[in-house]
């Protein structure tokens, strides 16, 4: 794990991996694997900071502790991925009542096409342009 997430002193020491998901301006947010002080036991925590003068404060965060909440919140953000595309595919079609197209922004595609590849893993791979500046 390259970077030190600014979590609380309570899980700071069991912290077993993370992912960041962004990082810009005053707000970060990742994906963090943590084994639990008391149990033992590892979960999911999403969590979203702002720097508020030289530190990071947590603005929230979201606890999945059981495998069926894990393949429940997996299950909905790749159906509102679905949709996005979508919404996106529509988009590229063309101008509607005169307005112009957005680009897109995210594409939706599946990490293999030998469905044996993708067991145990969700169907689908999210990945999001990076925005020039």
């Amino acid at each position: 794990m390259d970077e030190t997430f600014p979590v609380s002193d309570y899980y700071r020491p069991h912290v077993v991996e993370g992912t960041t998901i962004s990082k810009r301006g005053a707000w970060w947010s990742a994906v963090l694997l943590i084994r639990d002080p008391n149990s033992g036991k590892r979960f999911v925590k999403l969590y979203r900071w702002q720097r508020s003068g030289d530190e990071w404060k947590t603005r929230t965060s979201y606890k999945i502790a059981k495998i069926a909440q894990l393949r429940d919140t997996l299950s909905a953000l790749e159906t509102y991925a679905d949709r996005v595309v979508a919404s996106e595919s529509r988009a590229e079609r063309g101008p509607v009542s005169g307005n112009r197209p957005r680009p897109s922004k995210a594409s939706v595609e599946p990490e293999s096409n030998d469905p044996s590849a993708n067991a145990g893993r969700p169907a689908i791979r999210i990945r999001l342009a990076s925005k020039k500046r």
